[in-house]
This record gives structure tokens, C-alpha cells and sequence, in this order.
């Protein structure tokens, strides 16, 4: 049981599981070592599944980046490129807009509901896939013209519009919405769009681009 568990919470986090189902038990599968001291661990701790989690995403191979080699992904040392399901997905949009939290004078129990109601909605658009970069028709039209993601992105468009140079808007756009500054390349051609268009409407559209972008909806 401990070694099956230990498995499935692996796959959870990893996208794949520590050894094929149905070898949990044989001695001479791949990563078996590193199985069955986690089950042990796992039988110590009273079968306590957040010392599992815990330990788990502590590692150095939770923590690496994502690569595209299918052997180094095999091996755990690089992370599988996941899509993120509702609930995630929908707090990073939140988090990335400043939304993740009641605004000045709304009702927690509003914005519990709102929250809510967007996972549902998303829930219902995004299909399983087994990679990112995929969607229906549906869930592309929610990104183009959903009421969330274009009012959330024009919000953040007017609080940065504030910012000192163009290069600083940009900056805290990829920021928000990806976690990491922008790359030279996108640095350049950010800035070349801002120049051609009135600045609030071109970051609303540029925070927008991101927000829709695979690398969002992603976990690297």
C-alpha cells in the first residue's frame, strides 16, 4: 500500500510515476531504491500523505526546469511540461491580475464565489490533454473574448501604465503573468508594439497575449 501511494503522489507532482504501474513490488524496477524508501518514510510518518508532498517537492528533481529531452525527463532530470488543471490555472490568473485576494471593501464571500465560479467555468472548457500548447475551439474563445481574461488584463494594463519607461512596463507584465523577465528578443519587440499603439490599449493586449500564452497556462 505505502509504495503504491508513494506512487501515485509522484505521478500527481511529476506528471509520470516513479516506476510503472503494476512493478510497486518487483526489486529490479527502475527507481525501486528510491520507492521503497519513500514508502518507508511514508509507513514511519503514520502514512501522513503532507510529510509525503512535503518531501517531495522539496527535492532537487521537483525543483528543475522543464527540458525537452525525453530520456532526461525519463530519468526525473528535467521536469515534464504540465498543463495546469482549473483550480491552479484559475488562481494564477487571479494571483497575476492582483485578484487573489478580496479588493478594498468587496465581500470575502463574493470573491470566494467569483473564484468558484471561474474554475467551473474553466473546468468546462479545458479538455484532458496529455500536453500543454492544446485546446478546443471553446476554451480558445474564452481566452479571446471571456469577460475574465480581457477585464482582468485591462486592470493590470492602467496599474502599470503608471510605470517609469516602457521597459519597466513590459518588465513587470512578464513578471505578473510568467514569473521571469522578459528575454532580450521580447524585450525588443514588446517595446516596438507599445511604440505603434496608444501605450494603454497595446499593455492591455501585451498582458493578454501572455496570460493566453501555454507558458501560463503551464507548469514548468
Amino acid at each position: 500500500l505505502a509504495r503504491h501511494l508513494v506512487n501515485l503522489t509522484w505521478e500527481r507532482f511529476f506528471g509520470a510515476p516513479l516506476v510503472a504501474e503494476g512493478l510497486e513490488g518487483a526489486s529490479d524496477s527502475p527507481h525501486g531504491e528510491l520507492l521503497g524508501r519513500l514508502a518507508l518514510e511514508l509507513e514511519v510518518s503514520g502514512f501522513s500523505l503532507r510529510a509525503l508532498e512535503r518531501a517531495i517537492v522539496l527535492s532537487a528533481a521537483y525543483q528543475r526546469a522543464a527540458g525537452a529531452s525525453p530520456r532526461a525527463r525519463a530519468h526525473f532530470a528535467a521536469a515534464r511540461v504540465r498543463p495546469l488543471s482549473p483550480a491552479p490555472l484559475v488562481d494564477a490568473l487571479l494571483q497575476a491580475s492582483g485578484r487573489a485576494a478580496p479588493a478594498p471593501g468587496e465581500l470575502p464571500g463574493l470573491h470566494r464565489r467569483t473564484r468558484e465560479r471561474l474554475i467551473a467555468e474553466v473546468a468546462r472548457l479545458q479538455p484532458e490533454r496529455p500536453e500543454p500548447g492544446q485546446s478546443t475551439p471553446a476554451e480558445a474563445l474564452w481566452w479571446l473574448n471571456g469577460r475574465a481574461p480581457t477585464g482582468l488584463a485591462g486592470g493590470v494594463a492602467r496599474q502599470v501604465l503608471r510605470g517609469s519607461t516602457p521597459s519597466a512596463q513590459v518588465r513587470e507584465l512578464f513578471l505578473r503573468a510568467l514569473s521571469r523577465p522578459p528575454r532580450p528578443r521580447e524585450l525588443a519587440r514588446a517595446r516596438a508594439y507599445l511604440a505603434e499603439r496608444e501605450p494603454a490599449r497595446a499593455l492591455e493586449d501585451l498582458f493578454w497575449a501572455l496570460l493566453a500564452s501555454s507558458e501560463f497556462s503551464s507548469n514548468h
